[in-house]
């Protein structure tokens, strides 16, 4: 049976699942799936330029207006700043200087927002100008009630009048500064403690000079269940302040330090370090400050955070102490993802890992109850690709690697699960997807990963054994662990995974 056989419903369900990227490529090599898959193509749309965005609002004002209402995600990727200003502010953006194309294409995008009414995620670069600037854009995206994932860019007065005047309720809000240095990056964001989003689940806040203390941040999104701080960096720790807030919380990501800093009153499931644990670099002998203040305040901010599942990585050159220190910073740890930092060459893959292992294995087998264990080495050193790795057998991963962990694995007493990843993949992942989601990227998965996974158990009349287990299943178990369905105060049941 040919596709083109299937009815027409049956068709758009399955077109349905495929992202816009791919929905336009399929519309360009198939006549008989053209209109169907134009169709799921114009559900999300980026735009990059004046120009751009002039001519799909042209496009669908004119030829497709009866789609307008399917419209469920656009991003305005450009800013609407003249010519003079952008060089004045040395901001370096996308724009047009010709005032009159910049007048017309924002007067269709209003007429466009206006009948967009299912809209469900916007992105907007340049918030602050396009919401001061284009009243009418600012006013359509107010009265909408659909939306459910905000993604602001240039935060200063308008931006929180703005929120404040929204009659959707976001469940995911992203607030980034991504301009350069040369602006001062003074957002107001910490000047609209009276802003309350209840609604939103997931927070993000990224590269903000200034935001409202750790308390007002709580009372300004109180049921956040996912944290993503980053901020400028800095190697300065201060007091420590307690966060009554957000008992809602199951998965923070940031840096140690700023962690270091705020103890929060409810402990959290999931905590993902963003800042690599590193030792001090002999080349660059001005980071060896910085360096030690991260290190120091890892350790804080497993204290401070107390979390069930831990993300970081760290450099196969700590010592002994340091490592006893971090891994029982946490009484409650029980899953242990760990990307191994300087391990980046196949030719030293071996001897670093190993040395690694070396330290680490004592330590787990004394003073830790961690069940699962995954480790993930990254050789971008090595010029390999994805499609070279499974074909290639000198990107196997060394059989003394794999005899070494599999002989010392049953040495730790709590340890059930244990994992190895080694990609050779230049690909990266993006740390926050288009809608909101976030997690460590080494674990997710891209094609050419070199995965494996091992279950230690107790066979009957014999001691500890190891054996091989399922990829899928294994990962499956990682997921389960991270997420807060598990509850690590009883005994870990293989019949509760998902």
């Amino acid at each position: 049976m040919h596709i083109l056989d299937l009815n027409e419903d049956t068709l758009s369900m399955i077109i349905s699942y495929l992202s816009s990227r791919d929905a336009r490529q399929l519309s360009l090599v198939s006549r008989g799936l053209h209109l169907l898959a134009k169709h799921q193509a114009l559900t999300s749309v980026s735009l990059y330029s004046v120009e751009k965005a002039l001519k799909f609002s042209i496009y669908m004002l004119k030829d497709m207006r009866h789609r307008l209402p399917m419209l469920r995600e656009l991003q305005l990727k450009f800013v609407i700043l003249s010519e003079e200003e952008l060089l004045h502010a040395e901001y370096s953006g996308r724009y047009l200087s010709d005032s009159a194309i910049t007048a017309d294409a924002v007067a269709r995008l209003a007429d466009l927002l206006e009948q967009a009414s299912w809209l469900k995620s916007l992105a907007l670069d340049g918030a602050e100008v396009w919401l001061t600037y284009a009243p009418r854009i600012s006013e359509a995206l107010c009265r909408m009630l659909h939306l459910s994932v905000i993604d602001m860019d240039m935060l200063y007065t308008a931006v929180p009048k703005f929120l404040r005047g929204l009659q959707s309720a976001p469940r995911t809000m992203i607030l980034h500064q991504t301009a350069p240095s040369t602006l001062p990056l003074n957002p107001y964001l910490d000047q609209c403690t009276d802003l309350c989003s209840p609604s939103v689940d997931c927070l993000v806040v990224e590269n903000i000079a200034t935001f409202p203390s750790p308390d007002d941040l709580a009372c300004m999104f109180p049921n956040a269940r996912r944290l993503h701080l980053c901020t400028p960096p800095t190697s300065a720790i201060t007091r420590l302040s307690l966060v009554p807030g957000w008992p809602l919380l199951e998965h923070v990501r940031g840096s140690a330090v700023l962690f270091a800093q705020w103890k929060l009153s409810n402990p959290v499931h999931l905590f993902e370090v963003t800042c690599a644990v590193v030792t001090p670099s002999k080349r660059i002998p001005t980071t060896s400050k910085h360096r030690a203040q991260v290190r120091k305040a890892a350790i804080l901010a497993l204290q401070n955070v107390q979390p069930v599942a831990l993300q970081a990585e760290v450099d196969y050159k700590l010592d002994g102490m340091y490592w006893s220190d971090f891994l029982t910073a946490s009484h409650r740890l029980r899953y242990l993802s760990l990307r191994l930092h300087h391990v980046t060459r196949l030719a030293t893959l071996e001897r670093r890992m190993l040395r690694w292992w070396k330290i680490v294995k004592p330590l787990l087998a004394r003073r830790t109850g961690v069940i699962c264990l995954k480790i993930f080495c990254h050789l971008h050193g090595d010029r390999k690709t994805a499609d070279d790795a499974p074909n290639d057998p000198s990107v196997a991963i060394p059989q003394n690697i794999v005899d070494e962990l599999q002989a010392s694995a049953v040495s730790i007493p709590s340890l059930l699960y244990l994992s190895l990843v080694i990609r050779t993949s230049q690909e990266r992942q993006p740390r926050i997807s288009d809608r909101g989601e976030f997690q460590a990227w080494h674990d997710t998965h891209i094609t050419g990963d070199l995965r494996c996974w091992w279950q230690i158990v107790h066979e009957e009349g014999r001691e500890r054994v190891v054996k091989t287990l399922d990829v899928e299943k294994g990962e499956r178990i990682a997921a389960y662990m991270r997420s807060t369905a598990y509850d690590y105060t009883k005994d870990f049941d293989e019949r509760d995974v998902p």
